[in-house]
């Protein structure tokens, strides 16, 4: 009886991207290339093999625990955004540092945590629409925060964590009502032309440092105004036409 070495892909894939991801730690302290670039090299190296398993593979949760996955993917984060922070504040203002340091750990953390959602763990200790709200108001604060000294990665940070926020409430049974979406989307688009319009008209009269990139406030103005259809073409739509105190309800 012949057996297809199809079926042998997808944990060979993983075993590939742990070796690759080990052998990058081990060269990075060798070579002492630093915490960040250490971290950051890991992840490049083994995240694609491992997705590419768990992706193949028909029961990818006997292999790779999500909670396994979600502890090691929380400890890379946290070690690659207090490299970036350690590295860049010698340098460059707390806030610079605390941005780029974030995104880092974003970044490195979004995959598998991901991967644990859509598993079904569940860990976190509030409930969907607390935590949804809270990455909604963390993600606007990144925004505001990166705009005079890192517009973009600012926005990116902040539009991917007010998103994930939203994705894991819909992960957890619960979707935005219509109205809601209707009022996210108006309020979005109104915050992003003005931030752009500022960018354009006036940018060069104001930043803490000299000149404000117009370019740089359209791009963020252009990603807040179109992050809401993002989330709805990430959730194919899903809705409900009930209204609640809340913005959320429980399909």
């Amino acid at each position: 009886m012949s057996i297809s070495t199809d079926q042998y892909v997808p944990e060979f894939a993983i075993i590939v991207g742990v070796f690759f991801g080990l052998a990058t730690v081990v060269s990075g302290i060798i070579l002492r290339w630093g915490l960040t670039a250490t971290i950051c090299v890991c992840a490049v190296s083994s995240y694609p093999f491992i997705a590419f398993g768990v992706v193949r593979d028909t029961n990818p949760t006997a292999t790779i625990r999500p909670r396994w996955v979600l502890s090691i993917g929380t400890v890379i984060g946290m070690l690659g955004a207090v490299g970036t922070f350690h590295a860049m504040l010698g340098g460059q203002d707390s806030v610079t540092a605390t941005v780029s340091s974030l995104f880092i750990g974003f970044i490195l953390v979004s995959p598998p945590a991901g991967y644990a959602v859509h598993h079904g763990v569940n860990i976190n200790p509030f409930t969907p629409q607390v935590t949804a709200g809270g990455c909604l108001i963390i993600g606007v604060g990144c925004v505001f925060a990166g705009l005079f000294s890192l517009p973009l990665i600012g926005v990116l940070l902040g539009t991917g964590v007010g998103i994930s926020g939203a994705l894991y409430a819909t992960a957890r049974g619960l979707t935005l009502t219509q109205q809601t979406k209707q009022r996210v989307a108006i309020i979005s688009g109104v915050i992003g032309l003005t931030i752009a319009f500022i960018g354009i008209a006036g940018g060069e009269y104001i930043g803490s440092n000299g000149t404000v990139n117009g370019g740089e406030w359209l791009f963020v103005g252009a990603t807040l105004a179109l992050a809401p259809s993002l989330y709805i073409a990430l959730t194919g739509g899903q809705t409900t036409q009930q209204t609640c105190s809340w913005p959320f309800k429980r399909q």
